[in-house]
């Protein structure tokens, strides 16, 4: 995953400049700080853009000022701060909440203190700091209020569990890195608003066949990580999401955005087989006819570098059908993907000196057919990256900068990424140019080192930061992390 999202949707009025109080906790900048929505732009965030329209220095420091002073006071009158008891940041997200927990718990929990008199009181204590922070809304209450804002509807719900459940049962796909744990609102953002396709694991800690399924489930999401999105609900913790999304029985696998449930025996080679029915990216099929492709520098159809796989009727060198048509969608947007059968295409064949094996080749570049970039491996992710690394870095904007900065309108939206230097081959960025770039959208680099008063009108005093310019005029800024 582009790691986890990017940006979130949010709207300026054209002349207003945005700032942050980026470090404050996010519900108390609510009363001050406006969630909005970028304008048009292709893309689903999942972290908070917190926004506030500066009118002078002065207005700004004085919400600054009372914001911080509130802080300070509901951190007095509410006794041991719920962050600090669990040992995290104020921007954790439910995965490190429940890790955090986690690893408490079973330093903890009364099983393993028998000795210890206040071994329960304490528990109760890290369980219901737990409890709060991963319910939405309660969270948002806490952070306002402190824990007299919860006292009319939270009496927590705490169930004994043994020290067994948590060291066994609870969280089983927090240390997954290719598996997102969603919550309601994840699930939301990221899911049911987007044209993303996943695929996600809805399940429940009670469930021995949910954890029958984990190992299964695990090596499915190693193997697809960056074909599709892999997800994890648990529905112990929000039975209500899982019910409103028609599940009825633990484990199901259901597919986004067709909603289509898995009903398969759950072994891996079938669940795969499944999820491939809705991958995007096409495998060409090239041939002596489609030779003019790579005889000009460009094309207005094929626009990318191309990776070509040559076979052979007898060759062990070629990718399975699977692999080519993983690849197609891992590089979806930058690479096009093709097979060369040089028994029926000899001509195009003897163009690129292959009669098997794989080739990177962008026809823009100087070098010629007959010596384009070798891939020496047959396995997809070590084919991926090793594609990615030959795909063109996003480019830098330096003349036009300041154009597209001053405009009151612009022909198109251009999203720039302003950093303190240059910066070499980041894959990610380069992920993030085939989700975004469209015929609305360009995406671009700038360095503030060689445009420091640009950088310093539009006060990105912390760097790196994502800016639109948007075709109206207007320009919004990104507080989150990329």
């Amino acid at each position: 995953m582009v790691k986890k999202v990017l940006l979130q949707k949010a709207v300026s009025v054209k002349g207003e400049r945005s700032t942050a109080i980026g470090w404050l906790p996010a519900s108390l900048s609510v009363t001050f700080v406006g969630i909005l929505q970028f304008a048009n732009v292709p893309l689903h965030l999942s972290s908070a853009m917190l926004f506030v329209r500066q009118k002078s220095r002065i207005t700004m420091h004085f919400i600054f000022i009372s914001q911080f002073l509130s802080f300070l006071v509901i951190l007095c009158i509410s006794g041991e701060d719920f962050y600090h008891l669990l040992g995290i940041s104020r921007e954790a997200d439910n995965k490190a909440i429940r890790r955090a927990f986690k690893k408490l718990a079973l330093i903890k929990h009364p099983d393993k203190n028998p000795n210890d008199d206040n071994a329960q009181k304490e528990f109760v204590k890290i369980y219901r700091a737990y409890e709060v922070l991963m319910d939405e809304e309660l969270r948002k209450k806490y952070d306002q209020y402190g824990e007299e804002g919860l006292s009319d509807n939270f009496r927590g719900n705490y169930q004994y569990q043994s020290w067994q459940f948590y060291k066994d049962n609870f969280g089983i796909y927090d240390e997954d890195k290719e598996i997102v744990t969603l919550s309601r609102s994840d699930f939301e953002r990221t899911v049911s608003e987007t044209d993303e396709i996943w695929f996600i694991n809805f399940y429940s800690t009670f469930c021995s066949h949910c954890h029958q399924l984990a190992p299964t489930w695990r090596k499915f999401a190693q193997e697809m990580e960056d074909v599709l999105r892999i997800g994890a609900v648990n529905c112990a913790e929000d039975p209500m999401l899982c019910h409103s999304q028609g599940v009825m029985g633990y484990p199901s696998l259901v597919i986004y955005p067709h909603r289509h449930f898995f009903r398969g025996e759950r072994q891996l080679k079938q669940i795969v087989a499944f999820a491939m029915e809705y991958v995007t990216g096409v495998v060409l099929q090239l041939t002596d006819s489609d030779i003019d492709l790579f005889k000009m520098k460009k094309n207005e159809k094929y626009t990318n570098g191309w990776l070509l796989d040559f076979c052979e009727q007898r060759s062990d060198d070629c990718l399975s059908e699977l692999n080519r048509k993983k690849l197609a969608a891992n590089l979806h947007g930058l690479v096009n993907v093709a097979k060369v059968n040089c028994d029926e295409s000899l001509e195009l064949c003897t163009l690129f000196g292959r009669k098997s094996g794989m080739i990177y080749f962008r026809p823009d570049d100087e070098r010629k057919p007959s010596e384009a970039w070798t891939i020496n491996s047959l396995d997809f992710k070590e084919i991926a990256a090793t594609v990615l690394n030959y795909v063109p870095d996003l480019p830098y904007i330096d003349k036009m900068l300041e154009k597209i900065v001053e405009a009151e309108i612009r022909d198109h939206s251009f999203l720039i990424r302003f950093d303190s230097g240059k910066m070499d081959n980041n894959i990610d960025l380069k992920k993030l140019l085939a989700k975004v770039t469209t015929n609305e959208i360009e995406v671009y680099l700038a360095d503030c080192s060689k445009a420091k008063d640009i950088c310093e009108n539009l006060k990105l005093t912390k760097l790196p930061k994502w800016v639109l310019f948007k075709k109206q005029g207007s320009y919004e800024i990104y507080h989150g992390f990329f």
